[in-house]
């Protein structure tokens, strides 16, 4: 997919390069790490929402430039890092297979043979629901779920405080 870009395809990009192949493969590939780790990102978006209002409440109360101060800052970074690198490609994975469509429709499909243009309609319908990494089957995991698990976490904050 990450031949997809702002230029119009070319007819013969689209079968020289095996984009057809290459989406299938990619359409697949994501169902199955998303049917893999979904829990397992699901543990971890939960688990980190509540760690970083506890380290942000300890955080608090540390004394300020002591050990124990920069350990926290260190740790809820690092907290906050790892979940924002499983939203930020997700978000990334979404946005590429939400232009896919887009991409193929702009192309010069018009010139291609028939069975061609058969072979790209299967590929359109395909990608018109974008591939998108979910936490549990639930939860979408986008920038738009990175910022509300920090809404949570000081949500979960003030009622400690």
């Amino acid at each position: 997919m990450s031949m997809i870009n702002n230029d119009r395809l070319k007819p013969r990009d689209i079968y020289e390069s095996n984009i057809i192949d290459k989406t299938t493969r990619s359409i697949n590939f994501i169902a199955l790490t998303n049917d893999t780790f979904t829990f397992t990102i699901f543990i971890q978006y939960f688990a980190s929402a509540l760690v970083l209002c506890v380290s942000t409440f300890k955080l608090l109360n540390a004394k300020p430039f002591s050990s124990e101060f920069f350990s926290m800052v260190i740790y809820t970074t690092t907290m906050l890092i790892q979940i924002y690198i499983y939203c930020n490609n997700a978000s990334k994975v979404t946005y590429q297979s939400e232009t896919l469509t887009l991409s193929i429709y702009d192309s010069e499909w018009t010139s291609l043979s028939i069975n061609e243009r058969k072979s790209l309609i299967i590929i359109m319908a395909s990608t018109l629901a974008p591939q998108v990494y979910k936490s549990g089957y639930m939860i979408t995991l986008s920038l738009r779920a990175f910022t509300n698990i920090l809404k949570t976490s000081y949500s979960i904050f003030s009622i400690l405080k």
